[in-house]
């Protein structure tokens, strides 16, 4: 059980930390908005594999592409607030980063489990 919460905190920052190299406002809306595209076109994607036995592979490969895009949507959202504030020291900056991993974790694992006992 903790081997799967250690892969889904490594895959949402697989998603997350690459995103706060973008040099642009710009640059990191973009980012987001291709993260969360890729939500929707990972589950109709993979639904349109006939899985046969080795269903469990294509629920889990969704589930990992689902993660990441959501880091990288996540990821994109924080460095477009942190470019909009010109002032905050590269302390300040690493605090927002690291605060805001966390948060989106904590939100990503609770809509997780509000879906899941539905799945």
């Amino acid at each position: 059980m903790l081997a799967s919460y250690l892969a889904a905190l490594t895959l949402l920052a697989v998603g997350y930390i690459p995103m706060q190299a973008l040099r642009t406002r710009r640059a990191a809306l973009i980012a987001a908005a291709i993260g969360i595209i890729l939500i929707p076109l990972a589950i109709f994607g993979f639904g349109q594999f006939n899985a046969g036995p080795n269903g469990l592979v294509v629920v889990v490969g969704m589930l990992w592409v689902c993660i990441v895009a959501y880091g990288i949507f996540c990821g994109g959202i924080m460095r477009y607030i942190i470019l909009g504030r010109a002032s905050l020291t590269p302390l300040q900056r690493w605090g927002m980063i690291a605060g805001g991993y966390l948060v989106f974790v904590a939100v990503g694992w609770f809509g997780l489990s509000q879906v899941a006992p539905t799945l």
